[in-house]
Protein backbone atom coordinates (compact mmCIF):
# COMPACT_ATOMS: atom_id res chain seq x y z
CA UNK A 1 0.00 0.00 0.00
CA UNK A 2 3.12 2.30 0.99
CA UNK A 3 4.38 1.78 -2.24
CA UNK A 4 1.41 2.58 -4.64
CA UNK A 5 0.85 5.76 -2.82
CA UNK A 6 4.47 6.85 -2.61
CA UNK A 7 4.18 5.31 -7.00
CA UNK A 8 0.60 8.45 -6.91
CA UNK A 9 2.73 11.05 -5.14
CA UNK A 10 5.41 10.54 -7.89
CA UNK A 11 3.46 11.15 -10.86
CA UNK A 12 1.40 13.84 -8.79
CA UNK A 13 4.69 15.59 -8.48
CA UNK A 14 5.68 14.61 -12.36
CA UNK A 15 2.68 16.22 -13.67
CA UNK A 16 3.51 19.41 -11.52
CA UNK A 17 6.37 19.74 -12.57
CA UNK A 18 5.61 19.62 -16.16
CA UNK A 19 2.66 22.84 -15.74
CA UNK A 20 3.97 26.22 -15.50
CA UNK A 21 0.59 27.59 -14.00
CA UNK A 22 -2.75 26.33 -12.46
CA UNK A 23 -4.26 27.16 -16.15
CA UNK A 24 -2.30 24.09 -17.36
CA UNK A 25 -3.03 22.15 -14.46
CA UNK A 26 -7.00 22.54 -15.42
CA UNK A 27 -6.75 21.80 -19.02
CA UNK A 28 -4.77 18.24 -18.14
CA UNK A 29 -7.20 17.44 -15.89
CA UNK A 30 -10.31 18.26 -17.64
CA UNK A 31 -9.26 16.23 -21.17
CA UNK A 32 -7.70 13.33 -18.89
CA UNK A 33 -10.18 10.26 -19.69
CA UNK A 34 -12.11 8.99 -16.41
CA UNK A 35 -15.09 7.19 -15.42
CA UNK A 36 -18.00 8.91 -14.66
CA UNK A 37 -21.43 8.02 -12.65
CA UNK A 38 -23.39 5.43 -14.22
CA UNK A 39 -26.50 8.16 -14.69
CA UNK A 40 -26.77 11.06 -16.65
CA UNK A 41 -27.27 14.50 -14.52
CA UNK A 42 -30.25 15.50 -13.56
CA UNK A 43 -30.92 18.13 -15.80
CA UNK A 44 -29.26 16.59 -18.75
CA UNK A 45 -31.98 14.66 -20.01
CA UNK A 46 -35.81 15.58 -20.26
CA UNK A 47 -38.41 12.99 -19.23
CA UNK A 48 -40.82 13.53 -22.05
CA UNK A 49 -44.12 11.71 -22.57
CA UNK A 50 -45.30 9.86 -25.65
CA UNK A 51 -46.98 12.13 -27.90
CA UNK A 52 -48.98 9.31 -29.58
CA UNK A 53 -49.26 5.81 -28.18
CA UNK A 54 -51.50 3.05 -30.58
CA UNK A 55 -51.40 -0.69 -29.97
CA UNK A 56 -48.59 -1.47 -30.96
CA UNK A 57 -46.72 1.74 -32.13
CA UNK A 58 -45.39 4.99 -29.79
CA UNK A 59 -44.27 8.26 -31.12
CA UNK A 60 -42.14 9.80 -28.16
CA UNK A 61 -40.21 13.65 -28.32
CA UNK A 62 -36.27 13.56 -28.62
CA UNK A 63 -34.09 16.37 -26.78
CA UNK A 64 -32.65 18.48 -28.77
CA UNK A 65 -29.25 17.54 -27.79
CA UNK A 66 -26.79 15.36 -30.45
CA UNK A 67 -25.79 12.01 -29.18
CA UNK A 68 -28.84 10.76 -27.48
CA UNK A 69 -29.98 7.48 -28.14
CA UNK A 70 -33.03 5.70 -26.31
CA UNK A 71 -33.96 1.86 -24.68
CA UNK A 72 -37.28 0.32 -24.91
CA UNK A 73 -38.39 -2.42 -22.73
CA UNK A 74 -40.95 -4.28 -20.69
CA UNK A 75 -38.80 -4.44 -17.26
CA UNK A 76 -38.85 -1.27 -15.15
CA UNK A 77 -35.14 -2.22 -14.64
CA UNK A 78 -32.79 -1.54 -17.78
CA UNK A 79 -31.41 -4.47 -18.92
CA UNK A 80 -29.95 -3.50 -22.84
CA UNK A 81 -29.83 -7.12 -23.37
CA UNK A 82 -33.17 -7.76 -23.46
CA UNK A 83 -34.49 -3.93 -24.30
CA UNK A 84 -34.92 -2.29 -28.24
CA UNK A 85 -32.16 0.24 -28.63
CA UNK A 86 -33.26 3.03 -30.82
CA UNK A 87 -30.81 5.60 -32.36
CA UNK A 88 -32.51 6.80 -35.10
CA UNK A 89 -34.07 10.70 -34.21
CA UNK A 90 -36.38 11.15 -36.76
CA UNK A 91 -36.01 15.28 -37.48
CA UNK A 92 -39.47 17.18 -38.88
CA UNK A 93 -38.20 20.66 -38.49
CA UNK A 94 -37.88 22.07 -35.22
CA UNK A 95 -39.44 18.35 -33.81
CA UNK A 96 -37.38 15.40 -33.17
CA UNK A 97 -38.80 12.48 -31.95
CA UNK A 98 -38.29 8.81 -31.90
CA UNK A 99 -40.93 5.90 -33.17
CA UNK A 100 -41.32 2.79 -32.04
CA UNK A 101 -43.01 -0.16 -33.81
CA UNK A 102 -43.99 -3.68 -33.05
CA UNK A 103 -45.42 -3.56 -29.33
CA UNK A 104 -47.66 -5.61 -28.07
CA UNK A 105 -51.14 -4.38 -27.16
CA UNK A 106 -52.44 -3.98 -23.75
CA UNK A 107 -49.07 -3.76 -22.02
CA UNK A 108 -46.68 -1.63 -20.14
CA UNK A 109 -43.24 -0.40 -21.16
CA UNK A 110 -40.13 1.66 -19.93
CA UNK A 111 -38.24 3.88 -21.58
CA UNK A 112 -34.37 5.25 -20.64
CA UNK A 113 -32.37 8.11 -22.54
CA UNK A 114 -29.10 6.47 -23.56
CA UNK A 115 -25.51 8.46 -24.47
CA UNK A 116 -21.63 7.66 -24.11
CA UNK A 117 -19.46 9.56 -21.51
CA UNK A 118 -15.97 10.44 -21.61
CA UNK A 119 -14.85 6.91 -21.87
CA UNK A 120 -16.71 6.11 -23.84
CA UNK A 121 -19.42 4.05 -21.67
CA UNK A 122 -23.08 4.07 -21.64
CA UNK A 123 -24.89 6.11 -19.17
CA UNK A 124 -28.64 6.15 -19.18
CA UNK A 125 -31.21 8.15 -17.01
CA UNK A 126 -31.98 7.45 -13.82
CA UNK A 127 -35.40 6.51 -13.76
CA UNK A 128 -37.21 5.36 -16.64
CA UNK A 129 -40.79 7.01 -18.38
CA UNK A 130 -43.75 4.18 -18.52
CA UNK A 131 -46.47 3.97 -21.08
CA UNK A 132 -49.34 1.07 -21.89
CA UNK A 133 -50.38 0.10 -25.86
CA UNK A 134 -54.27 0.44 -26.05
CA UNK A 135 -56.00 -2.04 -28.08
CA UNK A 136 -56.47 0.78 -31.34
CA UNK A 137 -57.32 -1.11 -34.62
CA UNK A 138 -60.17 -0.10 -37.14
CA UNK A 139 -62.58 -2.98 -37.02
CA UNK A 140 -63.97 -4.56 -40.21
CA UNK A 141 -66.27 -2.42 -42.60
CA UNK A 142 -69.90 -3.84 -41.97
CA UNK A 143 -72.92 -2.79 -44.04
CA UNK A 144 -75.96 -2.91 -41.73
CA UNK A 145 -78.59 -2.13 -44.43
CA UNK A 146 -78.11 -3.13 -48.39
CA UNK A 147 -81.35 -1.87 -50.90
CA UNK A 148 -81.00 -1.34 -54.66
CA UNK A 149 -80.13 2.08 -54.05
CA UNK A 150 -78.85 2.51 -50.55
CA UNK A 151 -76.27 1.34 -48.30
CA UNK A 152 -75.54 1.91 -44.61
CA UNK A 153 -72.17 1.11 -43.83
CA UNK A 154 -70.11 1.14 -40.47
CA UNK A 155 -67.16 0.41 -39.00
CA UNK A 156 -65.51 0.03 -35.41
CA UNK A 157 -62.24 1.96 -33.59
CA UNK A 158 -61.24 -0.08 -30.93
CA UNK A 159 -59.82 1.49 -27.84
CA UNK A 160 -60.89 5.26 -29.42
CA UNK A 161 -61.75 6.88 -26.00
CA UNK A 162 -57.69 5.62 -25.30
CA UNK A 163 -56.31 7.94 -27.75
CA UNK A 164 -54.77 11.37 -26.46
CA UNK A 165 -55.57 12.80 -29.86
CA UNK A 166 -56.23 16.89 -30.70
CA UNK A 167 -59.16 16.06 -33.04
CA UNK A 168 -60.06 12.80 -35.28
CA UNK A 169 -62.37 12.38 -38.14
CA UNK A 170 -63.63 9.37 -40.41
CA UNK A 171 -64.77 9.50 -43.82
CA UNK A 172 -66.15 7.12 -45.86
CA UNK A 173 -65.57 6.73 -49.50
CA UNK A 174 -66.77 4.88 -52.54
CA UNK A 175 -66.78 6.06 -56.64
CA UNK A 176 -70.11 6.48 -58.77
CA UNK A 177 -69.21 7.40 -62.75
CA UNK A 178 -66.02 7.63 -61.51
CA UNK A 179 -66.36 10.40 -59.12
CA UNK A 180 -65.74 10.06 -55.58
CA UNK A 181 -68.66 9.80 -53.20
CA UNK A 182 -67.17 10.63 -49.81
CA UNK A 183 -69.22 11.25 -46.50
CA UNK A 184 -68.21 12.21 -43.08
CA UNK A 185 -69.08 9.42 -40.54
CA UNK A 186 -71.04 10.35 -37.71
CA UNK A 187 -69.72 8.73 -34.16
CA UNK A 188 -72.80 6.73 -32.42
CA UNK A 189 -73.50 7.87 -29.38
CA UNK A 190 -72.34 6.23 -26.57
CA UNK A 191 -70.28 3.98 -28.86
CA UNK A 192 -66.39 3.40 -30.51
CA UNK A 193 -69.07 3.09 -33.99
CA UNK A 194 -68.61 5.65 -36.98
CA UNK A 195 -72.05 5.11 -39.73
CA UNK A 196 -72.82 6.33 -42.91
CA UNK A 197 -75.72 5.96 -45.27
CA UNK A 198 -75.11 6.40 -49.20
CA UNK A 199 -78.14 7.37 -50.81
CA UNK A 200 -78.90 7.43 -54.87
CA UNK A 201 -76.89 4.05 -55.69
CA UNK A 202 -77.76 2.30 -58.71
CA UNK A 203 -78.93 -1.26 -58.86
CA UNK A 204 -77.46 -4.57 -59.32
CA UNK A 205 -73.82 -2.33 -59.05
CA UNK A 206 -70.60 -3.12 -57.09
CA UNK A 207 -69.38 -0.55 -54.93
CA UNK A 208 -66.12 -0.90 -53.21
CA UNK A 209 -66.14 1.25 -49.66
CA UNK A 210 -63.03 3.00 -47.93
CA UNK A 211 -63.23 3.76 -44.19
CA UNK A 212 -60.71 6.51 -43.50
CA UNK A 213 -59.63 7.31 -40.00
CA UNK A 214 -57.57 10.56 -39.63
CA UNK A 215 -56.04 11.42 -36.52
CA UNK A 216 -54.56 14.79 -35.61
CA UNK A 217 -52.01 14.63 -32.44
CA UNK A 218 -49.37 17.04 -31.11
CA UNK A 219 -45.89 15.80 -31.97
CA UNK A 220 -44.19 17.22 -29.59
CA UNK A 221 -44.70 18.47 -25.25
CA UNK A 222 -44.41 22.08 -26.29
CA UNK A 223 -47.54 22.02 -28.92
CA UNK A 224 -45.13 23.39 -31.52
CA UNK A 225 -46.63 20.96 -33.96
CA UNK A 226 -49.34 18.57 -35.00
CA UNK A 227 -49.23 15.75 -37.24
CA UNK A 228 -51.86 13.89 -39.13
CA UNK A 229 -51.49 10.29 -39.40
CA UNK A 230 -54.56 7.88 -41.58
CA UNK A 231 -55.63 4.06 -41.17
CA UNK A 232 -57.67 2.70 -43.79
CA UNK A 233 -59.78 -0.30 -44.60
CA UNK A 234 -62.02 -1.22 -47.72
CA UNK A 235 -64.69 -3.79 -48.46
CA UNK A 236 -66.92 -4.66 -51.51
CA UNK A 237 -70.42 -4.58 -51.97
CA UNK A 238 -73.26 -5.06 -54.48
CA UNK A 239 -76.24 -3.65 -54.36
CA UNK A 240 -79.47 -5.65 -55.41
CA UNK A 241 -80.87 -5.97 -58.54
CA UNK A 242 -84.19 -5.48 -57.65
CA UNK A 243 -86.37 -4.57 -54.40
CA UNK A 244 -88.00 -7.08 -52.11
CA UNK A 245 -90.86 -7.35 -51.85
CA UNK A 246 -93.02 -6.65 -48.28
CA UNK A 247 -95.45 -8.25 -46.70
CA UNK A 248 -98.64 -6.36 -46.59
CA UNK A 249 -101.21 -6.11 -43.82
CA UNK A 250 -104.71 -4.70 -43.13
CA UNK A 251 -105.64 -2.33 -40.61
CA UNK A 252 -109.38 -3.19 -40.62
CA UNK A 253 -109.51 0.76 -41.85
CA UNK A 254 -112.42 -0.07 -44.63
CA UNK A 255 -110.80 1.61 -47.16
CA UNK A 256 -109.54 -1.61 -49.32
CA UNK A 257 -105.81 -1.23 -48.36
CA UNK A 258 -102.80 -3.20 -46.89
CA UNK A 259 -99.69 -1.46 -45.24
CA UNK A 260 -96.12 -3.02 -46.07
CA UNK A 261 -94.56 -3.75 -42.89
CA UNK A 262 -91.77 -2.33 -43.70
CA UNK A 263 -90.43 0.69 -45.77
CA UNK A 264 -89.42 0.49 -49.62
CA UNK A 265 -85.88 -0.89 -49.48
CA UNK A 266 -86.28 -2.22 -45.94
CA UNK A 267 -85.98 -6.27 -45.70
CA UNK A 268 -87.24 -5.37 -41.37
CA UNK A 269 -89.57 -2.80 -40.04
CA UNK A 270 -86.26 -1.47 -38.32
CA UNK A 271 -84.53 -0.77 -41.08
CA UNK A 272 -84.73 2.84 -42.74
CA UNK A 273 -85.08 1.97 -46.43
CA UNK A 274 -84.45 4.08 -49.48
CA UNK A 275 -84.38 7.77 -49.75
CA UNK A 276 -86.64 9.37 -52.56
CA UNK A 277 -87.42 11.82 -54.15
CA UNK A 278 -90.38 13.35 -56.05
CA UNK A 279 -92.00 13.12 -59.29
CA UNK A 280 -89.21 12.72 -62.00
CA UNK A 281 -86.39 12.24 -59.09
CA UNK A 282 -88.29 9.14 -58.17
CA UNK A 283 -85.98 6.09 -59.27
CA UNK A 284 -83.32 7.78 -60.81
CA UNK A 285 -80.25 8.38 -59.62
CA UNK A 286 -78.99 11.74 -57.33
CA UNK A 287 -76.57 13.27 -60.05
CA UNK A 288 -77.89 11.80 -63.67
CA UNK A 289 -80.96 14.56 -63.75
CA UNK A 290 -78.75 17.57 -66.06
CA UNK A 291 -82.12 19.43 -67.49
CA UNK A 292 -85.48 20.96 -67.21
CA UNK A 293 -88.33 18.38 -66.17
CA UNK A 294 -92.01 18.62 -66.47
CA UNK A 295 -93.04 18.66 -63.21
CA UNK A 296 -96.37 16.44 -61.76
CA UNK A 297 -99.49 18.13 -61.97
CA UNK A 298 -101.37 14.84 -60.33
CA UNK A 299 -100.96 12.36 -57.94
CA UNK A 300 -97.83 10.28 -59.20
CA UNK A 301 -99.44 6.73 -56.94
CA UNK A 302 -100.00 3.91 -59.34
CA UNK A 303 -98.03 5.82 -62.84
CA UNK A 304 -94.74 5.82 -63.99
CA UNK A 305 -93.40 8.00 -62.10
CA UNK A 306 -94.42 6.17 -59.06
CA UNK A 307 -90.88 4.30 -57.72
CA UNK A 308 -93.43 1.31 -55.68
CA UNK A 309 -95.24 0.91 -58.87
CA UNK A 310 -91.93 0.61 -61.54
CA UNK A 311 -90.31 -1.51 -58.83
CA UNK A 312 -93.07 -3.80 -57.06
CA UNK A 313 -95.19 -3.64 -59.85
CA UNK A 314 -98.99 -2.91 -60.53
CA UNK A 315 -101.25 -2.89 -57.89
CA UNK A 316 -98.10 -1.46 -55.51
CA UNK A 317 -98.02 2.40 -55.27
CA UNK A 318 -96.73 4.67 -53.24
CA UNK A 319 -100.66 6.15 -50.52
CA UNK A 320 -102.19 9.10 -51.35
CA UNK A 321 -102.14 12.30 -48.63
CA UNK A 322 -105.97 11.28 -48.03
CA UNK A 323 -104.75 7.58 -47.15
CA UNK A 324 -101.86 8.78 -45.10
CA UNK A 325 -104.28 11.14 -43.12
CA UNK A 326 -106.54 8.26 -42.28
CA UNK A 327 -103.90 6.02 -41.17
CA UNK A 328 -103.10 9.25 -38.93
CA UNK A 329 -106.52 10.07 -37.70
CA UNK A 330 -107.88 6.52 -37.22
CA UNK A 331 -105.23 4.26 -36.21
CA UNK A 332 -103.17 4.06 -32.27
CA UNK A 333 -99.80 5.50 -32.02
CA UNK A 334 -97.62 4.69 -29.46
CA UNK A 335 -93.86 4.99 -29.48
CA UNK A 336 -91.56 1.99 -29.47
CA UNK A 337 -87.63 2.27 -29.02
CA UNK A 338 -86.34 3.64 -32.41
CA UNK A 339 -89.86 2.78 -33.90
CA UNK A 340 -93.28 4.16 -34.02
CA UNK A 341 -96.02 1.91 -33.74
CA UNK A 342 -99.44 2.27 -35.97
CA UNK A 343 -102.31 -0.09 -34.55
CA UNK A 344 -105.29 -0.34 -36.38
CA UNK A 345 -109.14 -0.73 -35.69
CA UNK A 346 -109.16 -4.15 -35.58
CA UNK A 347 -105.83 -5.18 -33.81
CA UNK A 348 -103.18 -5.30 -36.60
CA UNK A 349 -100.63 -3.03 -36.53
CA UNK A 350 -97.09 -1.90 -38.70
CA UNK A 351 -93.73 -0.15 -37.40
CA UNK A 352 -92.61 2.67 -38.91
CA UNK A 353 -88.72 3.72 -38.00
CA UNK A 354 -87.58 7.41 -36.96
CA UNK A 355 -85.71 7.09 -40.55
CA UNK A 356 -84.51 11.02 -40.34
CA UNK A 357 -84.83 12.85 -43.68
CA UNK A 358 -82.94 14.41 -46.00
CA UNK A 359 -83.36 18.15 -48.10
CA UNK A 360 -81.55 19.52 -50.52
CA UNK A 361 -81.58 22.74 -52.33
CA UNK A 362 -84.38 25.10 -53.58
CA UNK A 363 -83.47 25.06 -57.15
CA UNK A 364 -83.96 21.49 -57.22
CA UNK A 365 -80.74 20.46 -58.22
CA UNK A 366 -79.14 17.32 -56.26
CA UNK A 367 -76.04 17.15 -58.85
CA UNK A 368 -74.69 20.10 -57.51
CA UNK A 369 -75.88 20.37 -54.36
CA UNK A 370 -74.62 16.68 -53.43
CA UNK A 371 -71.61 16.74 -55.22
CA UNK A 372 -69.45 19.47 -53.89
CA UNK A 373 -65.99 19.79 -55.09
CA UNK A 374 -63.27 19.82 -52.37
CA UNK A 375 -59.21 21.16 -52.89
CA UNK A 376 -58.43 17.90 -52.22
CA UNK A 377 -59.95 16.26 -55.22
CA UNK A 378 -62.73 15.09 -53.69
CA UNK A 379 -66.60 15.47 -54.33
CA UNK A 380 -68.25 14.90 -50.98
CA UNK A 381 -71.82 15.28 -49.54
CA UNK A 382 -71.46 17.15 -46.62
CA UNK A 383 -74.72 19.08 -45.88
CA UNK A 384 -76.78 15.86 -47.10
CA UNK A 385 -74.93 13.63 -44.63
CA UNK A 386 -75.62 16.20 -41.56
CA UNK A 387 -78.94 16.42 -42.27
CA UNK A 388 -80.21 12.43 -42.82
CA UNK A 389 -78.14 11.41 -39.47
CA UNK A 390 -78.82 14.15 -37.10
CA UNK A 391 -82.49 13.51 -37.74
CA UNK A 392 -82.14 10.15 -37.32
CA UNK A 393 -83.36 8.75 -34.44
CA UNK A 394 -85.62 11.98 -33.66
CA UNK A 395 -88.32 12.18 -36.41
CA UNK A 396 -89.21 10.51 -39.95
CA UNK A 397 -90.94 11.82 -42.72
CA UNK A 398 -93.14 9.46 -45.36
CA UNK A 399 -94.02 10.50 -48.50
CA UNK A 400 -97.63 10.99 -50.39
CA UNK A 401 -98.04 10.23 -53.74
CA UNK A 402 -100.44 13.67 -53.85
CA UNK A 403 -99.68 17.01 -55.34
CA UNK A 404 -101.15 19.80 -53.17
CA UNK A 405 -102.04 21.56 -56.02
CA UNK A 406 -103.60 24.51 -53.51
CA UNK A 407 -99.94 26.24 -53.59
CA UNK A 408 -97.52 26.38 -56.16
CA UNK A 409 -94.74 25.97 -54.09
CA UNK A 410 -95.82 21.94 -52.76
CA UNK A 411 -95.32 19.54 -54.44
CA UNK A 412 -96.92 16.79 -52.20
CA UNK A 413 -98.07 15.92 -48.34
CA UNK A 414 -96.29 13.60 -45.82
CA UNK A 415 -96.47 12.24 -42.86
CA UNK A 416 -94.44 13.39 -40.23
CA UNK A 417 -93.75 11.64 -36.94
CA UNK A 418 -91.96 12.46 -34.08
CA UNK A 419 -89.89 11.10 -31.24
CA UNK A 420 -91.96 12.76 -28.59
CA UNK A 421 -94.90 10.51 -30.08
CA UNK A 422 -96.93 13.46 -31.99
CA UNK A 423 -97.75 12.68 -35.73
CA UNK A 424 -99.20 14.86 -38.14
CA UNK A 425 -99.65 15.60 -42.53
CA UNK A 426 -97.73 18.62 -43.59
CA UNK A 427 -97.24 19.90 -47.35
CA UNK A 428 -93.63 19.97 -48.70
CA UNK A 429 -92.39 20.78 -52.28
CA UNK A 430 -89.96 18.69 -53.33
CA UNK A 431 -86.61 19.36 -52.24
CA UNK A 432 -86.76 16.66 -49.73
CA UNK A 433 -85.96 12.38 -49.43
CA UNK A 434 -88.43 10.67 -47.67
CA UNK A 435 -89.07 7.38 -46.45
CA UNK A 436 -91.50 5.50 -48.73
CA UNK A 437 -94.38 2.59 -47.10
CA UNK A 438 -95.84 1.04 -49.97
CA UNK A 439 -99.64 0.21 -50.16
CA UNK A 440 -101.68 -2.37 -51.96
CA UNK A 441 -105.37 -2.58 -53.06
CA UNK A 442 -107.15 -5.98 -52.31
Amino acid sequence: MKRIRIFGLLILTVILTGCENLEDLDFLLENTPRETTKYIEDGEYNHYAPTLILATYARIPATSEEGIYYYVGTSSTLNTAKAKKITNIVKNNAVRYIEVDGLTPNTTYYYWEARLNEVEKEIYSKNPVSFTTNNFSLGEIEFDEVNPNFVSVSIDVNDFDKLNLESSQLYFTTFQDNQAIQLKGQRIDGTNTWRMNFISLRKGTTYEFEACFLIDFQNNPNRESTETLAFSKKKTITTPTSYVKPEFVDLGLGDGLKWATCNLGATSPYQTGGYYGYGEFLGYPLGSITGNFTRPTTSIAGTSYDIVTSELGQGYRLPTANELNVLNIYCTWTLQGDVMRCTGPNGNYIDFPLAGWVTYDSYYNPYEYYYGYTSDGFYYREYLQADLLSSKGNEACYMSGTVNSSSYYKDYYYLQLNANGSHEINPRNKAALMSIRPVCEY
